[in-house]
């Protein structure tokens, strides 16, 4: 149960993590478009 726990926050932060880095990535090109 407690690994099971561990391995769920990972995932989320995982999850946050890559969303974090898309929105950068879609804010970036959005930048780069207005130039």
């Amino acid at each position: 149960m407690k690994a099971m726990k561990k391995q769920k926050i990972t995932l989320v932060v995982t999850f946050a993590s890559a969303m974090f880095v898309l929105l950068s990535g879609f804010a970036c090109v959005q930048t780069l478009d207005d130039m």
